[in-house]
């Protein structure tokens, strides 16, 4: 994510901007009393900015995001416990590819052959 500067002012911003500001995309995506008050506010300040912000609301109003999905604990651990068995498994696979390139030494044995 792009991140602007904490001074650029929306009079300022390019329709790239108003894509990416969190609080723009939620007016469109959840317009409530508060945020539509501000932007019908802000658009008649600044008319000038009209197009610009309805394509930014159509393009924002076109894409449909997936909710997100909640594992529940037992799923959870489940995956979890998987990660840290391939975790596991890597590393023995590593171990025996060191031991038959003969890159690792048993104990006791001499580290020059005779």
């Amino acid at each position: 994510m792009v991140i602007y500067p904490l001074y650029m002012k929306y009079e300022d911003y390019t329709i790239d901007n108003f894509l990416m500001d969190d609080f723009f995309i939620h007016w469109v995506k959840y317009p409530n009393e508060n945020n539509r008050h501000f932007w019908e506010k802000w658009l008649g300040q600044h008319p000038e900015k009209r197009e610009i912000v309805m394509q930014a609301v159509m393009i924002i109003s076109s894409v449909h995001y997936q909710s997100k999905t909640v594992m529940d604990d037992r799923r959870y651990v489940e995956a979890f416990e998987n990660i840290l068995k391939a975790d596991n498994e890597s590393d023995l696979k590593k171990q025996k590819r060191r031991v038959s390139e003969g890159l690792l030494i048993s104990p006791g044995e001499e580290l020059l052959p005779e």
